[in-house]
């Protein structure tokens, strides 16, 4: 039982080691506070003409040690139907945006024009050192606040958000060092547990048809 249990724990180490190693990995969610929570999908109380706000965080998390940016997000914010369409500010990590064309560090867009879906999106004009170095300094995992978003409910109760990957919009992505993709995960105490569970669940599907087998 113990060199089992040895087993299913190397596997689960082996696997994050290769996962790492082969994706630029990444979480994102929606925040209140700073960052310090982030959730995905976020579900709040919400009372009638009371209006809030949530950032929305990008959280880097590979790899593990060296530089990794944000240069680029196209994103679908779904938002529930007790709530208004929302104004939309973006943050300052990809670059100052200008009107001037010939100053603008960053391009950004907001497509609110679809009930219940926010579209945003932004472009860096600048290096990806220069991102680093004067936007996005910090070791890795970093969070990076990527835009905040203003909502005035139209009803009392249960509001959510949570982010579209299906691209029926158009392909949606977050991109980063060398024009790379993210691949998106839950957070990683969460998505280490499923990994964890998963192992047990394969660990004891053998053990059972040892058993058979030795019955």
């Amino acid at each position: 039982m113990r060199s089992l249990l040895f087993s299913m724990v190397l596997a689960v180490i082996i696997g994050w080691t290769q996962l790492c190693a082969a994706s630029l990995l990444a979480s994102i969610g929606f925040s209140q506070n700073g960052g310090v929570n982030i959730y995905n999908p976020y579900t709040l109380s919400v009372t009638k003409d009371t209006s809030f706000s949530v950032d929305v965080y990008f959280t880097i998390l590979s790899p593990p040690s060296g530089v990794q940016v944000v240069s680029a997000y196209d994103l679908d914010i779904l938002y529930s139907s007790n709530l208004s369409t929302p104004t939309v500010t973006f943050g300052t990590s990809l670059g100052i945006y200008s009107t001037d064309l010939d100053t603008t560090e960053v391009l950004q867009v907001s497509k609110l024009g679809v009930s219940g879906v926010a579209t945003i999106k932004a472009v860096s004009l600048l290096s990806d050192p220069e991102l680093q170095q004067n936007f996005q300094m910090g070791p890795v995992p970093k969070n990076i606040q990527l835009a905040t978003l203003a909502f005035t409910p139209t009803q009392t109760g249960s509001a959510t958000l949570s982010f579209d990957w299906s691209n029926t919009r158009g392909m949606r992505d977050v991109k980063g060092l060398g024009n790379q993709r993210y691949t998106i995960i839950p957070e990683p105490s969460t998505y280490l547990l499923s990994v964890i569970a998963g192992a047990a669940v394969a660990a004891a599907a053998r053990l059972r048809k040892r058993k058979v087998e030795s019955a």
